[in-house]
């Protein structure tokens, strides 16, 4: 049975162009969404550093008075969106990550200056916030290979907005304090060691296509040295070395070591729990894949008990209809 490919617990952000009603304007950076590929991240030149975000939103007192720099601001955002979508048009990528950048400034500004508005509806401004957090993670990708202190400061004003939105514990506010925190861990590393956690990630995405093409083998020692420079580096337990445990154990799945797979899923799973939470849709995800090997190791019952829990998780994180959970359905 084919398996969904799960590359790494991290967002991945919609390209579909969503409406803000409380501007008024289309806003191509849709709220972030959890499957099993990697962060689709569109391809293109680096784009060149625009001004230091500013501190996430304040905790300031609403007032009744709308401040003047409301107007500037939503005009500022405006214009940024417009040059988003013509750079988007034109193909152009160093202009759509600069306008990107420039809209991710103002729309900063916007939120500190919005959440101090008692008129302001409070729906709206939840969806412009959750609009501009994938907006932020779609700069934090773009920006690590090439401003990590940048990065950092992204991520933890996300962090700032997913708190806001969602509460600290939740399984999205999580998922970004492991990736500012993999960021943190990057900017103190030695150079060799940045360099061969660059090749990691190289190892790492070549796993599957290979498995895909039938090289066993070759996905096997791809993923194992991907899983050696991680573990060392970013620790066993990250969420990024654990994705590639559990890429291993598709591999191990196809070429029929259907035993080690299944300790591997097993592993993984408890790792994901204890990293992220139980209620986190990569958790879920690796469920589903154990429950496949369980039905092929003909453990039906139990395969069935862990496909349920799986199915559990995806309703209660994502929702019914997103394709990872139709998925975990069909299998069930």
């Amino acid at each position: 049975m084919r398996r969904q490919v799960l590359f790494c617990v991290c967002y991945l952000l919609s390209a579909v162009v969503f409406a803000s009603p409380l501007w008024g304007q289309d806003n191509p950076f849709g709220p972030p969404r959890i499957s099993g590929g990697a962060a689709a991240i569109a391809p293109g030149a680096a784009p060149t550093p625009g001004s230091t975000p500013a501190a996430p939103p304040s905790d300031a007192p609403p007032t009744d008075a709308p401040p003047p720099e409301i107007t500037a601001l939503v005009d500022a955002r405006r214009q940024a969106m417009q040059a988003v979508l013509a750079a988007q048009a034109a193909g152009n990528q160093e202009a759509f990550w600069q306008a990107a950048t420039r809209l991710a400034d103002v729309q900063t500004r916007l939120l500190q200056i919005a959440e101090t508005i008692l008129q302001v509806d409070q729906q709206e401004l939840r969806e412009l916030r959750d609009q501009h957090v994938g907006l932020l993670h779609r700069l934090a990708d773009r920006m690590e290979p090439v401003d990590l202190t940048r990065c950092e400061a992204i991520w933890s004003e996300s962090i700032g907005h997913l708190i806001k939105l969602n509460g600290p514990a939740h399984w999205t506010t999580r998922t970004a304090m492991h990736e500012l925190h993999r960021v943190q861990v990057t900017r103190r590393l030695s150079d060799d060691d940045r360099r061969s956690l660059e090749q990691a990630v190289q190892w790492h995405a070549q796993v599957m296509p290979l498995c895909d093409a039938g090289s066993i083998a070759a996905a096997d020692a791809a993923a194992r040295q991907a899983w050696q420079v991680r573990a060392r580096i970013l620790g066993p337990e990250n969420i990024h070395t654990l994705a590639t445990l559990h890429n291993l154990g598709l591999v191990l799945a196809q070429a029929g070591d259907l035993r080690t797979s299944q300790r591997l899923f097993q592993d993984v799973a408890r790792a994901y729990e204890q990293q992220l939470g139980a209620d986190h849709p990569g958790h879920a995800l690796c469920l589903t894949h154990l429950a496949d090997t369980l039905r092929e190791l003909s453990q039906l019952d139990e395969a069935a008990r862990v496909q349920r829990r799986a199915l559990e998780i995806l309703e209660a994180s994502t929702g019914k209809q997103t394709v990872d959970y139709a998925r975990a359905l069909n299998q069930l």
